[in-house]
C-alpha cells in the first residue's frame, strides 16, 4: 500500500516551485525541471509558454504561503 508519506519522498515527485514565484502563474517544460515563463495572468503566461515553443507546457499556480486552499477546483 502506497502511503502520503511514500508519495512525499518519491524521487519522481515534481519540485515545488521557489517561493519567489507565490501568487504567480508558472509554466513548466513537461519534466517539470525548469519554469519557461510566469506572471499574473495565466493567458498571458501560457502564450508565453507557447512563443517559446512549448505549446504543452505544465501551468501551476504557487499559493502564497499565507494562504491556505480547501476545496477543489
Amino acid at each position: 500500500m502506497t502511503t502520503r508519506t511514500d508519495r512525499l519522498h518519491d524521487p519522481r515527485r515534481p519540485l515545488a516551485a521557489p517561493a519567489e514565484y507565490a501568487g504567480q502563474w508558472v509554466a513548466w517544460n513537461q519534466d517539470r525541471t525548469e519554469i519557461i515563463a510566469h506572471g499574473s495572468d495565466v493567458a498571458r503566461v501560457r502564450a508565453a509558454a507557447v512563443a517559446s515553443g512549448q505549446p504543452d507546457a505544465l501551468l501551476e499556480k504557487v499559493n502564497r504561503p499565507d494562504h491556505i486552499f480547501v476545496g477543489h477546483l
